[in-house]
């Protein structure tokens, strides 16, 4: 298996992972909450890694828009500070010095749990060169898992 196939199988991997942690919802509680975060995070890196190399094999100019998330949004994030191309969002990962997973209340309508839910909505990034930055985790792996695995298919 070359190393861009083994790249490609990894990335799908991590992506089908970080698909369920952000599809999911939680009980606000924090021995269940931190965990999450912690799988996520090392979830992401390997995810991020692996598909940037997968995507440094299609033509430059080939370029990835990130979809809607999972999950209605709060609000309560200036869409500003939402990334919303994959390439930038792959490289603001791998360069983190800081990576926050982000969890917010759903509305109750919206709930098959506990009044006091969490989901994952957001990872919170800053790098050297950009602070507070917003990537939407299920997005990018939707991206990956339906456009760039689309492209990927292609040029194989």
């Amino acid at each position: 298996m070359s190393i861009l196939q083994n790249s490609f199988e990894i990335a799908k991997d991590s992506a089908v992972d970080i698909w369920a942690i952000t599809g999911a919802q939680y009980v606000n509680n924090p021995d269940i909450l931190h965990p999450i975060e912690l799988k996520l995070q090392s979830h992401i890196s390997t995810f991020a890694l692996n598909s940037r190399r997968v995507l440094e094999s299609f033509d430059k100019n080939t370029k990835f828009q990130l979809p809607n998330g999972c999950w209605s949004k709060s609000g309560n994030i200036d869409p500003s500070t939402v990334e919303s191309d994959l390439w930038n969002s792959l490289n603001l990962i791998i360069h983190a010095q800081s990576l926050e997973v982000i969890f917010e209340h759903l509305p109750d309508n919206l709930s098959y749990i506990a009044k006091e839910n969490n989901v994952v909505s957001y990872i919170l990034l800053s790098t050297d060169r950009r602070k507070n930055v917003h990537v939407d985790p299920f997005a990018i792996v939707q991206s990956f898992l339906s456009d760039v695995q689309n492209e990927y298919a292609k040029n194989a």
